[in-house]
């Protein structure tokens, strides 16, 4: 709790925490007998105080307060940091600032990162003195040591510099003094984030001539670097030389592998090798962590193999393991994978109804558990209360869920709840994406299964002739006609596909579309019809009206090169039918 640390320090001494000049507020701590007030004494001041007191700005990552505190325990003159003047506390006599307060500002600087963290860690590092390898003391200042450095290099590590990294490196031994196991492991860290999974390696041997003790962290750093990037066989090798070195793996060594398996799209050998230390006496206390049995029952939702996502709960709990809310997120996904949305659904609610709160994930899920359950409505709440974006679910998991849920209902062909969607989708502000044209023709079963060069798709024509699917495609374009938006080109070809498909009035409107789209018709007009009202009319009285290409709605198409050849094919089909029933 670093804040009522600072608060603490405030009340005691009188001073700003920050170290500015401000006077911090009188607070009131809880006592025994009520509310107690502590008399502020300025002679409570003394080095381990402010030590403690840094060390809560670092765990903070308030680098500019730490910074400041540091200056007012130097007692700099007029001192600045961050626009704010710094106070001076140079004259309490029990105020001697070591080099262990210079380390603690470094420290907090590397844990606030960015371009303010390495200025403030650079100012401060630049401040104290290099040390002397004849031991004389060239000036009055704080000499840096082998925690100095240290820290120096994790700042680099943790932006990725690692040019600055050896830098300090070399610096360390210019200044005649060993690396220790930290100060390799940093310049390993500093490495791996640039992807030089060749120079770490070297570190790695030269950290073995130099015999410094290399420990499981050392190794997992390496492991984490090479699991990121899917190189598993090397980090399995790791793992080998971590055992020939007597360097015993720990459960992060596993969470890294499994985790490491799953990205890879290896669920199955993930699972493998968490069985495999489970079954064996040396290792079984390594698994039983709530992140290995969450990433197990991710595996196991992977492979849609629900029951064994419930045996590993059940021998979860029987460890005295608690789940969290990513475990039953993990077997909610179980039960998905295997098509058991009820089985979802009860864990959904379970966690709905105890003091967790849904995260992004967890909502996610329990909506398409109700979508696969066919419960619409439910479905509809999470999205419209998720809708504006700043609550749990974000921007793309809102605009996924929405997709899911037009997936959905029109598979179930409720069009009532896809339209209702569709118009939610665009009052909230969101764009359809392809991915969104996409999962409309496909939960309309439209989707092209041939797309050959030159020819137009007809694996659609041996379908029943519903009009249906048709007249919502119609409500579509109008949608993104009213926000200005441009059709995709394959959604266009597919619409027209469809028209000539069920022939009589929606091939004469796949006519009306072709046209529409040759005329390329601004969204900048106002037009009698949109093209739900000439899907209302009845042929005779479309063929009646006369429509040139004025009273034609607007459309917008964009047409990319990989969707080129099928518009073009299936505008000729149309273009044939046409001709074969004089319908021009």
């Amino acid at each position: 709790q670093p804040e009522n640390a600072i608060k603490a320090f405030e009340a005691a001494t009188g001073l700003s925490g920050d170290g500015s000049l401000s006077q911090p507020e009188q607070v009131e701590f809880k006592g025994k007998n009520g509310p107690v007030t502590i008399i502020a004494d300025k002679s409570a001041l003394e080095i381990n105080t402010v030590i403690a007191l840094l060390r809560a700005h670092a765990v903070r990552g308030d680098v500019y307060s730490a910074r400041r505190v540091l200056a007012a325990t130097e007692g700099s003159k007029n001192g600045v940091v961050d626009d704010v003047p710094t106070s001076d506390w140079s004259k309490s006599k029990l105020l001697t600032c070591g080099v262990i307060c210079y380390n603690i500002v470094i420290a907090a600087a590397a844990k606030a990162g960015g371009k303010d963290g390495i200025d403030v860690a650079l100012d401060v590092f630049d401040c104290m003195a290099d040390p002397n390898p004849r031991g004389d003391q060239v000036y009055d200042a704080v000499t840096k040591d082998l925690v100095t450095y240290n820290t120096m290099i994790s700042v680099f590590a943790k932006e990725g510099r690692s040019q600055d990294a050896y830098t300090i490196f070399y610096s360390i031994k210019q200044a005649g003094i060993k690396p220790d196991k930290y100060t390799y492991t940093s310049l390993i860290k500093s490495l791996a984030a640039e992807r030089d999974i060749g120079g770490a390696l070297e570190v790695l041997e030269e950290m073995k001539k130099s015999d410094t003790e290399v420990d499981v962290v050392t190794y997992n750093t390496l492991i984490k670097a090479f699991c990121q990037r899917l190189r598993l066989y090397e980090a399995k090798n790791l793992v080998t030389d971590m055992e020939l070195n007597g360097v015993k793996a720990d459960s992060m060594t596993y969470s890294l592998l499994m985790n490491g398996l799953l990205k890879a799209g290896k669920p199955g050998p993930c699972l493998t090798l968490f069985e495999s230390a489970a079954a064996d006496s040396r290792t079984v206390a390594l698994t039983e962590t709530l992140s290995l049995y969450t990433t197990a029952i991710t595996a196991a939702s992977a492979l849609g193999d629900f029951e064994r996502g419930f045996d590993l709960f059940s021998r979860m709990k029987q460890a005295g393991i608690k789940p969290n809310l990513k475990t039953l997120t993990a077997l909610m996904g179980a039960c998905l994978s295997a098509d058991e949305p009820i089985r979802a659904i009860e864990i959904f609610n379970q966690v709905k109804s105890s003091s967790v709160t849904l995260d992004g994930q967890a909502l996610a899920k329990g909506l398409r558990a109700y979508c696969d359950a066919g419960n619409f409505t439910e479905a509809s709440e999470i999205l419209s209360y998720q809708s504006d974006g700043y609550k749990e679910m974000k921007g793309r998991q809102i605009m996924e869920g929405y997709n899911y849920l037009l997936h959905s209902s029109l598979e179930a062909e409720n069009f009532q709840v896809a339209r209702d969607t569709m118009t939610e989708l665009l009052q909230g502000g969101y764009i359809p994406s392809k991915m969104t044209y996409k999962t409309i023709t496909h939960g309309l079963d439209l989707l092209p299964k041939k797309q050959i060069r030159g020819m137009a798709d007809i694996s659609n024509f041996k379908k029943k002739l519903d009009p249906s699917k048709f007249n919502f495609l119609m409500f579509v374009l109008d949608s993104i006609s009213e926000r200005k938006l441009i059709c995709e080109g394959l959604f266009y070809s597919i619409i027209i596909s469809e028209g000539q498909r069920l022939g009589g009035r929606s091939r004469f409107i796949s006519s009306l579309l072709m046209n529409a789209k040759r005329e390329g018709l601004s969204y900048d007009r106002i037009t009698p019809y949109t093209w739900s009202d000439l899907t209302a009319l009845q042929q005779n009285e479309l063929l009646e009206k006369s429509l040139d290409a004025e009273s034609l709605p607007s459309l917008q198409i964009r047409i990319s090169q990989n969707d080129a050849y099928q518009v073009s094919a299936t505008e000729k089909a149309l273009f044939f039918s046409l001709k074969k029933n004089k319908i021009q």
